[in-house]
């Protein structure tokens, strides 16, 4: 297209195509389309149009997928036949073309055309150290991925180990042995592409014939080799998919930099998991004001030696003490309460507006895991008459089996059908004469008198029962022998739920809720809309709770809070003398680490929330405070939270600080103090407010 003018427009389904005057890119979520025209090779053969799929590797390259849309063996008709199919774009988005996307998105890629080359930069061979690259050329590109740094003796054999690999002719094999020694050599982390930098033009057309590449000695010399005014060794990224802030021994114990122990927790599948604070990654979310952060660290080691590892961002870290929730969550990893110390790093997490996902990928591949997600039980088997919902849909009879998650209130069901009644009387009847068996079968769970539950086994048994009597009748008829149209479908078989027997089974919950107190708020949290299938290997994770049912209250996930108070101590000069009063929010992890650990030592830390001249004044102060942080505008709230923000508020210039367990006791008895050199000792509560303190002018 030759308008200067750009069109830009946005799709509700997210996708967005652009003409800057270069011709038309539609861009989805994984993938960019353009149509192109192809010039033939010999006179007599026509233009191709061709659609264009193009997206990126694992290795980050762009890679193409053609599909022939039509031929022209006029490029004037071929031109037009490009604008024609863009304009179709532009008007339609994606359904313009659906066939079409969906027949290029099934094409083989087309094959990779581009030279690659093992080399080390600077190239003299005198120099100590240097940096081994894969550089890849194609026409007047240039990408070049780092593969390693270091002496040149131990680089020399990594470069040989890949040339080899060259020599194969195999590119695939190429890429997949520079990654690996990448990732050996610490210089990539894994699931990250190997060429993450963009590619640039080169200054000068330096494109090497395929037919005529150099072998590595000869490659130093020859003419084509960039100089150091065409290109710069790219510098290795700094990503926080790099930042690993211990080393490991060979039972993966992790030490950090002064070769300390680092308190983790190593699970079942040897991944180990800890928590550090590490200077701010280049591509960390929170601000670039902060230095540093507190960071949640998984690491593995392979097979192959190489330790592989992910980390999420936690709270940032401005004060060069510890913070505060790092004993808490090292407490929780080194008494193997795993899943409690996510939960807590969770919340964390989120009060500092950052991400934490519920279910983390697996390691090495950004991918979740696809095992089953834990907190799975079964909830409830309940024996239901379906009413009809059109003029044609008869009332069935068949069991409703619910499962559900108490850490993310999420519900699967699944079905199992028993029969089919064109009247309501029949399908009762046939549901009583069931009930009565299951009953006989096991009379425990069927007469529980809470109305649900616990077993879909003494069901399935009927249903296979009803099975077989119906095969032998079926066998009888037809003189022992199965007839021609038979397709074993008296076989019972769990499926997936209607919103018409979802809607019976709430009715049954509901029915419950009114006659069993107490069971309210279940009804209350079942959902409205029909829940997932409940697979095989859900129901096989799933465990059986004590009890057939948990209340609302349980679905919710874990919520740690170490306890807090806001103490009156008075404000003293290095030698002892009265300055006035202050009053200090104290973290006190003590309740916590004796549940957990009745051995660990008491930890606490403590800010200084106020400044006062009077006892009078800051017992006031006290009373306020108390009362704001249990308004329920603030339930969300945490105390310490509260304390941080009313401090600077107040402009006090305080940090959170380590108590440890003398000074914790002293607080306890009132014989604990705040240390103040005299001339910096500026209250900022006098005897009479201006005005009683209030949440509107705090800023959380």
């Amino acid at each position: 297209m030759t308008s200067s003018a750009t069109v830009l427009k946005q799709f509700p389904n997210g996708d967005v195509a652009m003409d800057d005057g270069h011709g038309l890119i539609y861009r989805t979520h994984d993938a960019a389309y353009t149509v192109q025209v192809d010039p033939p090779e010999h006179a007599d053969e026509p233009f191709g149009v061709d659609l264009v799929r193009t997206t990126r590797s694992e290795y980050g390259l762009e890679r193409e997928q053609r599909l022939t849309l039509a031929e022209y063996y006029s490029d004037v008709s071929a031109e037009a036949f490009v604008r024609a199919v863009e304009q179709r774009l532009i008007e339609h988005g994606r359904d313009g073309l659906s066939a079409e996307m969906a027949l290029v998105d099934a094409l083989p890629f087309e094959p990779d055309t581009a030279t690659y080359l093992v080399g080390l930069y600077p190239p003299e061979p005198e120099v100590e150290r240097a940096t081994l690259n894969l550089i890849r050329l194609k026409g007047d590109r240039l990408d070049i991925a780092p593969l390693a740094h270091g002496p040149m003796a131990e680089l020399a054999p990594i470069e040989q180990r890949l040339w080899d690999v060259k020599v194969e002719g195999d590119t695939g094999r190429l890429l997949e042995a520079a990654a690996l020694e990448a990732m050996r050599a610490d210089e990539l982390a894994p699931g990250t592409p190997l060429f993450a930098w963009e590619g640039k033009e080169m200054t000068v057309d330096k494109t090497i014939s395929t037919n005529t590449e150099p072998t590595p000695p000869e490659w130093e010399n020859h003419p084509d080799w960039p100089d150091a005014g065409v290109w710069e060794q790219p510098p290795a990224p700094k990503s926080a998919a790099r930042l690993l802030p211990v080393t490991f021994d060979e039972d993966m114990i992790p030490t950090n930099a002064q070769g300390r122990y680092v308190p983790h927790h190593r699970d079942e599948t040897g991944t180990v998991h800890f928590f550090s604070v590490v200077e701010r990654p280049a591509d960390s979310p929170i601000s670039e004001g902060v230095t540093r952060e507190l960071r949640y660290f998984r690491a593995q080691k392979t097979e192959e030696g190489i330790v592989i590892h992910d980390s999420q961002p936690l709270i940032p870290v401005s004060d060069p003490g510890s913070p505060w929730p790092l004993p808490a969550l090292e407490l929780h990893l080194e008494e193997g309460e795993l899943q409690t110390a996510q939960s807590l790093a969770r919340q964390v997490a989120r009060d500092n507006g950052l991400s934490f996902p519920h279910r983390l990928p697996t390691l090495g591949t950004g991918e979740p895991r696809r095992e089953q997600e834990s907190g799975w039980y079964h909830f409830d088997t309940a024996l239901m008459t379906a009413t009809p919902q059109g003029v044609d849909d008869g009332y069935s009879v068949g069991v409703v089996d619910v499962y559900a998650n108490h850490e993310n209130n999420r519900w699967a069901a699944r079905y199992l059908p028993l029969d089919e009644f064109d009247t309501l009387d029949e399908a009762l009847i046939y549901q009583q004469q069931t009930l009565l068996s299951r009953i006989a079968g096991d009379p425990t769970s069927a007469l529980a008198v809470d109305g649900f539950n616990r077993s879909p086994a003494a069901y399935e048994r009927i249903a296979q029962a009803d099975a077989d009597a119906a095969l032998a009748d079926l066998l009888e008829q037809h003189d022992g022998r199965y007839p021609f149209d038979f397709d074993g479908d008296y076989e019972p078989e769990w499926e997936p739920l209607t919103s018409k027997e979802w809607d019976a089974y709430r009715d049954h919950v509901r029915t419950i809720s009114e006659t069993v107190p107490g069971t309210q708020e279940i009804y209350e949290s079942l959902p409205s809309a029909t829940p997932t299938f409940a697979s095989d290997a859900l129901v096989e994770a799933s465990l059986q709770p004590y009890a057939p049912y948990r209340l609302a209250e349980d679905f919710k996930p874990l919520d740690i809070t170490p306890t807090w108070r806001l103490d009156i101590v008075p404000a003293r000069d290095p030698d002892g003398a009265s300055l006035g009063y202050s009053a200090v929010c104290v973290v006190d992890f003590g309740d916590l680490a004796e549940t957990l650990s009745p051995e660990a030592p008491q930890r606490a830390q403590w800010l200084e929330v106020a400044q006062f001249q009077t006892e009078d004044r800051a017992k006031q102060f006290r009373d306020d405070f108390m009362s704001l942080s249990g308004m329920e505008e603030l339930s969300h709230i945490t105390g310490p939270a509260f304390a941080n923000a009313v401090a600077d508020d107040l402009g006090m210039e305080s940090r959170w600080q380590i108590m440890d367990q003398p000074a914790l006791e002293k607080l306890k008895t009132g014989a604990w103090s705040v240390v103040h050199i005299a001339a910096e000792w500026q209250p900022r509560m006098y005897e009479v407010p201006p005005t009683p303190l209030e949440t509107s002018s705090i800023d959380f």
